[in-house]
Formats: structure tokens, sequence, C-alpha cells
């Protein structure tokens, strides 16, 4: 057993003789980050067992998507499971020491042991035990294949030290077309009283607007360059009202899958501004709706933007940004059923599915 895990195990009786009821209220007491995270950092403590749960039980393949947060226990996991399992990874989490996008920071290619936002030594030896923990659990896996939605994301996780040592594929997200393609803009901007001449720019963050992994404070900085005949749409929890000079409309936040499609039909241009990402699926649903993308060279963002679907932007600042956007609602001229059509080769439910179950098929025989 590393030194590591010794160590967390520690953690674990010192946390059930204090103050401290589990683990995971011991690391977040202590976890302190510095300003730089853009996000934040989940560990994967539990003592569930879900070899135990019946689904487990009837299935021939594990299929693992988003397990952050206390689902899975990799030790237990890993060293009772005998199914063939599939993980699709949606962001860096399950390779690193618990930070879901590592800013650039590698350490996951080696220990974690020098985490760049980790602000004291604490903070540094809980992430560097998040790790190990999950590299000693992963050293009891099988067969176990990885698939990355992105190609960023593909070469992060072959060149982790969890995950190296595993099959890796690169598969995108799928976009159900029945719900996201070409709808009448002017027939929707009449429905949602915006006039068909406004120049419309939307911005989506699933959740919180304010995230800043998200970019919202760029976007912000980047419309004081631009004219004040533009309005500016966002979907998400939070208000930029009294910080933007343009027009403004918020949506709030979209339950809705089909009102979600009409938003992104309502915009002349989706901006996604993310300091980091992997593929979102904003960004597809946009292009899936015809609606082209402005965003920062980052992450996943060049597997699904190029020239004739919207403006990739290589340096990440506001007055690039600005740039961008006016340039696209003043000079270029997108075709949005072609964005459409294109997006469909690529994203549609069936086309996905089928190289799925190109990995099940292999994985049984």
């Amino acid at each position: 057993m590393s030194k590591g895990i010794a160590r967390v195990m520690f953690f674990l009786n010192l946390s059930l003789n204090s103050k401290y009821k589990t683990l995971r209220e011991y690391y977040k007491s202590h976890l302190k980050l510095n300003e730089n995270s853009n996000e934040v950092f989940t560990f994967s403590l539990n003592v569930l067992d879900i070899t135990t749960h019946p689904a487990y039980k009837e299935c021939d393949v594990v299929h693992l998507h988003w397990v952050s947060s206390g689902f899975l226990n990799y030790e237990i996991f890993f060293k009772k499971n005998k199914k063939p399992t599939v993980w699709t990874l949606h962001d860096m989490n399950p390779f690193t020491g618990g930070c879901h996008f590592s800013g650039g920071c590698r350490q996951y290619t080696t220990d974690c042991s020098n985490c760049a936002y980790a602000e004291d030594s604490i903070t540094k030896n809980l992430i560097k035990d998040e790790l190990s923990r999950k590299i000693y659990g992963l050293s009891h896996a099988k067969r176990l294949t990885i698939i990355s939605p992105s190609k960023f994301l593909h070469e992060c996780s072959i060149n982790s030290t969890a995950f190296k040592k595993f099959v890796n594929h690169v598969i995108p997200y799928p976009i159900d077309e029945r719900i996201f393609n070409l709808k009448d803009k002017a027939e929707l901007r009449k429905k949602y009283n915006i006039s068909d001449k406004a120049k419309v720019i939307l911005f989506v963050a699933a959740h919180n607007i304010n995230k800043k992994r998200k970019g919202i404070q760029i976007l912000i900085e980047s419309l004081n360059y631009l004219d004040r005949n533009i309005l500016v749409c966002t979907v998400g929890k939070g208000d930029i009202a009294n910080l933007v000079k343009q027009d403004y409309l918020t949506f709030g936040e979209i339950i809705s899958e089909q009102k979600l499609a009409e938003v992104y039909n309502l915009a002349d241009i989706f901006v996604a501004p993310s300091l980091e990402d992997n593929l979102p699926n904003t960004v597809l649903e946009s292009l899936m709706c015809g609606t082209p993308v402005i965003a920062f060279n980052i992450g996943g963002m060049s597997d699904m933007i190029h020239v004739e679907n919207g403006i990739l932007i290589n340096e990440i600042n506001s007055l690039d940004l600005a740039r961008a956007i006016n340039k696209s609602l003043n000079q270029m001229v997108f075709d949005n059923f072609k964005i459409m059509h294109s997006a469909r080769e690529k994203y549609s439910f069936n086309i996905i599915a089928k190289r799925h179950k190109e990995i099940y098929v292999d994985l049984l025989q």
C-alpha cells in the first residue's frame, strides 16, 4: 500500500474520532485553493458499492459517465468488477487529484504532489492522496475502455498517470436532431417579442452564468467595445442587466430542450467564451440549430468550430472577442442550413450510437 493511501486511511480514522463525521467533511474543511482555480475540486470519497445494485447485476457492460462527488469508489468498484467497463469522460476529474479542469497544470501526468492551485501543504497532500487512491483502485481494473468526447481531453487522458495504460477512444457527444434543428427565425422572434432587425448574440451557461470558467466576465468586457445596437441574451441563473450598455434579455434557467432550441434559433451568433472546456453541449446544440459560434481556441472548441460555422479566437482577451463579434454580425454571411447539416453528419444520435455499439460488441467477444 502506498504512503498516499496510508495517509488517507489515517485521515479517515482521524475524522471518525473528531468533529469530522466523514472523510469528505475533512477534505472540504481543509481544502484551500488559490484564486487562479477556475473550477471546484471534488473527491471520490465514499463507501458505496455499486456492484451490489440490481442494475449492475443484470447488465453485460458497465458504462460510466460523470461519477464525481461520491458515486464511484475506485478501490471497491475496480477490485470487485468483473464486467467490461466503458468510461466516457466529461472533464478531467477522473484522472486528476480533484480538479475538473487543470488550467494548464500537468501534475496529473505524475502524482499531483505540487498542485498549481493548492494554497498550502495540507491541501497539496489531500490532492496527492486523492490521485494515489484513484491509481491504486485502477491498478485492479481489467477490461476498461476510456472515451473522450474531444481530442483535447483524449490527449490529457492518454498522458495521465491514471488512464494512460487503458484503451482510449475519441467519440463526441450526441445531440438529438429531432429537437435541435433549424427553425423559422422570424416566427420565433415574433413569439418572444424580438425585432426581426435586431442583432442578437446569445450566451448560455447550463446553470449559473457567472461561473468563472464559462467566461461571462470577458464577454461583459468585450461589450464595452461594441455599439449599442445589439441585443444581448443569456440563458442560465444570473443577471448582467446592470453591467451592459446594450439591450439585454435574460431567459433564466431553461429546463425544456424545445424552448432552448428555439432560443438558439433566435440568435444571430452564439458566444462561448469559456476559459477551459471539453466539448460543451451548448456549442453542439447551437451548431445543430444552424447558429454559428464564436469561441476561444481552447479545449475541444477546434473540434467543432471552423471558418464555415463560426470564429475561433487564438488569444483570450475581450478586445479580440469584441472584434470577432463585430465581424460575425456585420461582415460575415453564414449558411445556417449548411451549418446544421454539417453538425448532423457528426453529432446525430444514430451516428454516435453506432460508434458506441462497435465498442460494446468488441468488448463482449
